[in-house]
Order: structure tokens, then sequence, then C-alpha cells
């Protein structure tokens, strides 16, 4: 019994230490983190879950607002008019290729210059402005129908039977109407002869080129020359049919039915040389004063007249 009772005592000491070693080996880590470290970076700028920074990062309202000033702050359009003056060119001047000939932003475009109005009695430039033959009779047909000349042609009429009531035309309101129709054929005569006819079967420009920004003097000399000398629709200077044509044909047709006109072969030659001679004064109001011009038919309304006066004898 006492051996038995020594053996088991002894197995239980044995027992007790190696338990107590492996409770002692078992002893959890207090500081120990059983989860995973994982490091994901920030919108802010990178910042990590073990990093020393304490600062958080902006609201998500100013991250987006910065992104999307730093994205587009580069790549925004510039105003298409300022990016056109940037890069126009005058017309008919080819385009050099600058850089990056795959972007449209560098590539130069012509310039667009406003159209020119083609059914007036005279322009502001010496190039050329080729007409049709129908354009021609249009800007004919506008010419005789244009209000402020019919105004001044009634006006030039009343004025006429006013001071004078014994002229060919009769007296009172009769013979203003008279005047009136008269003065309105020779106009329409003139129109179709000169604008019309003349100048499409001769190919030649119907308008008055101006030269706005020429010295005073050069100026004098265009308008003064512009009698004699006229432009063709391709531009080249030529003979002014048109004043050598539509001049001696109105006096003739006018002798058919001008009342009071002498239509002899004197009486003709001097209205044709009358209507060339003072021709040159519509030039030069058209040329210094362009916005009478534009109103009165110098030539139609009172050219005419002083034709017609010379014709009866009047004067």
């Amino acid at each position: 019994m006492t051996r038995l009772a020594g053996a088991l005592l002894f197995s239980l000491l044995v027992a007790g230490r190696a338990g107590a070693q492996l409770a002692g080996s078992l002893t959890i880590n207090p500081g120990y983190n059983p989860q995973p470290e994982v490091n994901l970076p920030l919108i802010g700028g990178g910042i990590s879950a073990d990093s020393e920074s304490t600062s958080l990062p902006e609201s998500p309202g100013a991250l987006t607002i910065a992104a999307n000033e730093s994205m587009l702050g580069d790549s925004m359009p510039e105003d298409k008019s300022d990016q056109a003056s940037k890069n126009c060119l005058p017309a008919g001047q080819q385009a050099v290729q600058v850089s990056e000939p795959s972007s449209p932003q560098n590539q130069p475009v012509p310039c667009v210059v406003a159209p020119v109005n083609p059914y007036r009695r005279f322009l502001d430039t010496t190039a050329p402005l080729r007409l049709s033959p129908r354009q021609k009779g249009y800007l004919a047909v506008r010419n005789f129908a244009d209000p402020f000349s019919l105004l001044t042609i009634v006006g030039n009429s009343a004025f006429t039977i006013g001071i004078d009531s014994h002229t060919a035309y009769g007296p009172g309101m009769a013979g203003f109407g008279r005047n009136v129709g008269y003065s309105l054929l020779q106009d329409a005569t003139g129109e179709f002869i000169g604008t019309f006819a003349v100048c499409s079967l001769l190919h030649q420009d119907p308008h008055y080129h101006r030269m706005p920004k020429a010295k005073p003097l050069r100026r004098v000399g265009h308008a003064l020359a512009r009698t004699v000398i006229a432009q063709h629709d391709d531009g080249s200077l030529m003979p002014n049919y048109e004043n050598f044509i539509s001049y001696p044909a109105s006096a003739v047709i006018s002798n058919l039915y001008i009342p009071g006109v002498h239509g002899n072969l004197q009486s003709t030659v001097a209205r044709i040389m009358i209507g060339l001679s003072t021709d040159p004064a519509g030039n030069l109001i058209t040329e210094f004063l362009p916005d009478l011009a534009k109103r009165v038919h110098i030539r139609t309304v009172f050219v005419q007249d002083i034709i017609n006066r010379v014709a009866r004898g009047d004067e």
C-alpha cells in the first residue's frame, strides 16, 4: 500500500508540473490584434490607416470642385468669336499649318466678309462685281422705282409749272401731270438703254465705283474720268459706252414725244453735248456726297431737266 500511494503521489506531481508549463505557453498577449492589417489609400491624398497624420481629408464637395477645376481648367474651350478673330486670315490667303495638324483650333480660317448689295447705283470699292443681264435689268428697275428719285421728279415738276405756267406742258394740274409723266418716261428710257441694254451687251459694269480712301485730288480726277472711262465686268477699264450710246439715243427718242422740243440736228447735238458735259456733276456728288446720291439720281432729275430746257429754247 505504501508503495502504491507513493507512486500515485509522484504521478500527480509530474502531471501538475506539465500542466503549469502548458498553461504558461498559452497565455494571450493583450496587444495582439486578431484582424489582418489592411492599408487603404484615401481620396484626400493617400492617407493610410497607419499614417502618423491625424488631419482629416477635406469635405467631398471641396474635393469634387477642386478635381473638376484641375481636370477642366486647361481643357475649357475658348470663346468661338475670340478664337476666330485670332486665327482669321484675309480672304484669298492660304492657311499655313502652325502645329498639331490634327487639332482644328490651330487651323486659321478665312475672314467672313459682309456681302455687298449689288443693286445700288454706286459701290464704295473699285473691286469688280459681275452682274448677269437679268441682274442689270433688275438694277435698272430699282433705279427707276427709287422713291426718293420719284419724289424729286414730282417736286421738280411742281416747281417748273409753278414759276412758269406757259411751258409746253400747259398750266395748272394738267401741265404738272404731263411734266411728271414725260420725266418718268425719259427716266425709264435712259435706264433701259444705259443700265440694262448697253451694259448687258457690252459687259460693262453699270455701277459707279467710289474711292473713299484716296486723296481728294485723286478722287476728283476719278469722278471726271468716269464720264468717258468705265469698268468692265471683270474689273478692267473700258470706254464708257453707256454714256456714249444712251445720251444720243435718249436725245433722238425725246424728239418724238417731248412737247416743245426742237427736233433738228443742231438741237439734238446740243443736248447730247450738254448731257456729256454735265455728267461729271453727278459723279462728283456720288464721290463726295454718297448720302445725297443714295436718294437723288442727279442725272435723271437735274441733268435731264437742263437738257429739256435747252431743247425748248428756254436757255
